[in-house]
């Protein structure tokens, strides 16, 4: 998902000269109770940053569950800092220092290797707003998947490969 949704578009963009701006979301401080432990089950689920974007919590259903008093300080803090983050790219159309220049430099992605690729979305006790270089390449991913022990016979290679490159243009 990384390589294709943020990795592959990012580079393209920038080698095209524009500026794109990605991240990786990173808040995995959910409780544990008799349900589970919510860190596990659910982590850094895809699309639950939308509620930090919007700072609407809610407190009811299943949702409700993943947010208490106890990670109520840090995900607060993630949710201004992400506002920040969002209102400053729609006023300038760069995410910078946040809103208030007082956030971590969020620079566009770096075509350089070694340079600053993304932002990662975390709470303090997570590690932080940061930026981030790391940076992966659908062949490496495919080779370290077709040589994974998991995989169990040539067919699951084959269809791993396809199902990573039937989109191709």
């Amino acid at each position: 998902w990384k390589v294709r949704g943020a990795d592959d578009p990012s580079r393209w963009v920038s080698a095209a000269g524009g500026n794109a701006y990605a991240y990786r979301w990173d808040w995995d401080e959910e409780p544990s109770n008799f349900w589970g432990d919510f860190s596990l089950l659910v982590g850094a689920a895809h699309g639950l940053e939308t509620t930090f974007l919007t700072g609407v919590f809610p407190t009811d259903g299943r949702v409700g569950l993943l947010f208490t008093e106890s990670n109520a300080k840090g995900r607060l803090q993630l949710s201004r800092s992400m506002q920040s983050y969002w209102a400053q790219f729609a006023y300038s159309g760069k995410p910078g220092r946040g809103r208030d220049n007082d956030l971590p430099e969020w620079p566009a992605w770096n075509l350089e290797k070694g340079q600053s690729k993304f932002m990662v979305l975390d709470t303090q006790a997570g590690g932080g707003l940061r930026m981030s270089n790391a940076e992966l390449f659908r062949d490496e991913v495919l080779l370290a998947a077709a040589s994974d022990e998991r995989a169990r016979n040539q067919e699951d290679i084959c269809w791993l490969v396809y199902l990573n490159l039937k989109d191709d243009p």
